[in-house]
């Protein structure tokens, strides 16, 4: 029987392979098919190949730099002379790319032609123009069909990626056939055959000419970062940094709310350094985070929101670029887009971010050190608009809807995900490691909490915009999500050599005006207690350094609170819309001078807050709810807000003749 059992699973084996091989066959005798009806025996010059490539790379290209220059981007500060610059410098480069491509498909094709059909010997010359234009149609297609009809590849549903992939197959039939026809036509040109040997060399040149002309190197020197630190990494404790997204202090029950919302957190603060009034320093999770990493403010970099990127040298100077020369092992787990290291360019700092393995953009990590920012992050985002949808249809890896995020639609978020991955870093103990969570079930206006306790009995598919039980129960989710990460570290015994940081990127609603949460555990607890001192996102990293006892760069410009109350001092935070309580979707306007991205600047000092609209330059004032430090005796005034936000952009050089003598 065992013998028999073995002969009919080998048969069936047998027969799956075969039909596998008949399979295969057909489908490659079905692109032999198609590609005889393209060809029918004409031969297309490599001077034609060569030539409608060239028009294909500029083809895609100027479609895409018109699509990025005509919307908020990183290029909206940049004039017209250098944006034309830049798509020369890309098309130059990716032309060099394809001509090195298509030589080394010349060499193979000389060597190994004669065992090729014809069909094959002339399709792989156009393979590459093929899917270029190919790409760019699905690249217009969804954007066109996401536009009008709010479904593309990014929305996710069953059903989208076969139909994308069947047009994506469509276009590169369609496209082979279009080439095949501009190569025959070349060929036919009288004048194109009299100087057909001198096509391929003149391309050549031209394109290096370009490359030339528009190549400017934008390597930068790195002030503090260069430096190697000499550490005993035995010694170095673990740091987890865990941020809520529009977690207001308010609603935690750790700082006073009727509801408990925080059981774990609240335990954990028994034994933690608790900042009684912290603050944040931008009203999106873009610039917050990038001000956590750097301890610079918004202002400075230049980071508000997307697609705001780290330029220059503060594309190196930060906290995990910092840690990540100490030896640790650096991890984020953000959200694509509004807080991802890689898409606000923030170099050297994590060997692992959102399921992207640094080591994997090793190219343009090249290209950002010898080339201009702006000229590196058009090919990045080049290449990252069409892979994402290519991974997508092909059911590679999910593109995230990043508009319904945008838009508040009601969406879950990988969180629970995130966790388990941390979990596994945990486990695995590979020491010293800094880890960034950011938790996204909190990002409102509409909340679908795990469990709902205080929600119970309402419909979510209902709830009005930011109900206050849907954002309890998402602030719960939070806390057990913490409370997971707690327990893991206890049953593997790294809680005695754990830093834990628990805060929030900014209020709920993109506020900037009221308490956000900020918690300190130390594996020694040497420092706990309570500061009720002004803090700020922008010191989380020199408290850090200031425990490892490790120097504050000077271009930090936080301050460390390990030792004591800092001194009084104003607080300064931005945002790319103004906060509107009729409706929270987050709203953002075009880029555009002399403050671009920055529509309000936001004061504290003490416990009152000051709005300046840097449009209208009206001022809101508002208290802080909650607020327990002690107020110096002459607080800012209205009549001195306007001038501490010029002396502000003044600072950091922007044009401030708008905001009046």
């Amino acid at each position: 029987m065992e013998l028999l059992s073995g002969l009919l699973r080998n048969s069936k084996r047998s027969n799956d392979v075969a039909m596998g091989q008949k399979m295969h066959v057909k489908y490659i005798q079905r692109i032999e098919d198609y590609l005889k009806k393209i060809f029918s025996g004409q031969t297309i010059t490599w001077a034609a190949a060569f030539t409608v490539t060239l028009i294909s790379v500029y083809v895609f290209l100027l479609a895409e730099w018109v699509f990025i220059i005509t919307k908020p981007s990183f290029l909206s500060s940049v004039n017209l002379p250098e944006k034309i610059t830049i798509l020369l410098f890309a098309g130059s480069m990716i032309s060099c790319i394809c001509y090195l491509l298509l030589g080394f498909v010349f060499f193979l094709t000389s060597i190994f032609g004669s065992k090729l059909k014809l069909e094959f010997r002339e399709g792989i010359k156009l393979a590459l123009p093929a899917v270029t234009l190919a790409c760019l149609g699905l690249l217009l297609i969804d954007n066109f069909t996401y536009t009008l009809f709010h479904f593309g590849i990014s929305t996710g549903t069953a059903w989208v990626n076969p139909i994308y992939l069947v047009i994506f197959s469509f276009l590169v039939c369609v496209s082979y056939k279009t080439l095949a026809k501009w190569g025959r036509n070349l060929d036919h040109l009288k004048q194109f055959r009299k100087y057909q040997k001198w096509v391929i060399p003149a391309l050549i040149s031209i394109t290096i000419g370009l490359f030339s002309v528009t190549y400017k190197t934008g390597s930068v020197d790195i002030p503090g970062m260069q430096d190697p630190f000499v550490a005993d990494l035995s010694s170095r404790p673990n740091i987890i940094l865990i941020t809520g997204d529009g977690v207001d202090a308010s609603h935690l029950s750790i700082y006073g709310y009727t509801r408990e919302t925080t059981p774990n957190i609240s335990r954990l603060a028994a034994t933690s350094l608790v900042a009684e009034n912290a603050f944040t320093n931008a009203g999106h999770t873009a610039g917050s985070l990038i001000s956590i990493y750097t301890s610079k403010y918004p202002t400075s970099t230049r980071v508000l929101y997307p697609p705001d990127i780290l330029k220059d040298a503060d594309a190196y100077q930060h906290l995990p670029g910092l840690l990540n020369s100490m030896g640790y092992n650096t991890a984020e787990f953000t959200t694509p887009y509004f807080g991802d290291a890689y898409t606000l360019n923030l170099q050297s700092g994590f060997d692992l971010a959102n399921g992207r393995v640094f080591t994997q953009s090793s190219v343009y990590t090249l290209f950002n050190q010898y080339f201009q920012t702006d000229e590196a992050y058009f090919l990045y985002e080049l290449s990252n608009r069409i892979i994402d949808r290519l991974r997508d249809i092909f059911f590679v890896k999910s593109m995230s809807d990043q508009t319904g995020l945008i838009q508040g639609r009601a969406q879950r978020f990988d969180d629970k995900e995130k966790v388990d991955n941390i979990l596994k870093l945990i486990a695995a103990k590979n020491q010293p490691f800094f880890i960034h969570l950011h938790w996204m079930g909190t990002h409102g206006p509409i909340y679908l909490p795990e469990q709902q306790v205080f929600s119970i009995g309402k419909d979510p598919a209902s709830q009005a915009l930011d109900d206050d039980d849907f954002y309890d129960d998402s602030l719960l989710d939070f806390d057990r999500g913490v409370g997971k990460i707690l327990s893991r570290l206890a049953e593997s015994g790294l809680d005695s050599n754990t830093v834990l940081v628990i805060g929030s990127d900014h209020n709920r609603g993109w506020v900037t005006m009221q308490k956000i949460p900020l918690i300190f555990h130390f594996p020694d607890t040497k420092y706990n207690g309570t500061r009720i001192s002004n803090i700020q996102n922008l010191d989380i990293a020199p408290t850090l350094l200031d425990y490892l006892g490790v120097d504050q760069p000077v271009w930090m410009e936080g301050s460390s609170f390990l030792r004591g109350e800092l001194p009084s001092r104003i607080i300064f935070s931005t945002g790319a819309s103004i906060p509107d309580d009729s409706n929270s979707n987050e709203k953002v306007e075009y880029v555009k001078p002399p403050f671009y991205q920055f529509k309000f600047l936001g004061i504290i000092d003490c416990g009152i807050g000051y709005q300046l609209d840097l449009d209208t330059q009206k001022i809101i004032t508002t208290n802080v709810i909650g607020y327990t430090g002690e107020c110096v005796a002459n607080p800012v005034s209205r009549d001195q807000v306007l001038e501490l936000a010029k002396r502000l952009f003044l600072s950091e050089g922007y044009d401030v003749s708008s905001l009046g003598e």
